[in-house]
């Protein structure tokens, strides 16, 4: 069973486990976001929309729509199965067509496969 934290709360030994199975260790970088506590503790309660993924990068992201209607994302790379949180934010003005445009623009792509 995975150690459970609080949305507001990091550990570099820890990780939190969402509905979805992703397993994520929280970073203090992404702590400096204004809006990081509300997208982790949306990601905690329903887990990703969907996934997406960088291939050239490793890089992970992980779209949540947040209570006042804005799209935030968790980005991440992944080491033993646990994904190590970079970021996480909101690519302003935090419309789900401009969140499409932005994985477009970094050569992502939505990824369908098992956690």
């Amino acid at each position: 069973m995975a150690l459970l934290l609080s949305p507001t709360q990091s550990s570099r030994a820890a990780y939190v486990t969402w509905p979805s199975g992703h397993k994520v260790q929280y970073n203090t970088h992404a702590e400096k976001h204004v809006e990081f506590a509300d997208i982790r503790a949306c990601l905690e309660q329903k887990g990703p929309y969907q996934t997406w993924a960088n291939q050239k990068t490793g890089e992970w992201y992980f779209p949540c729509q947040l209570p006042n209607g804005k799209w935030g994302t968790l980005i991440a790379k992944k080491a033993s199965g646990v994904y190590q949180e970079m970021s996480t934010y909101i690519k302003e003005p935090g419309t789900w067509s401009r969140y499409l445009q932005w994985m477009h623009d970094w050569g992502a792509t939505r990824f369908t496969g098992p956690p």
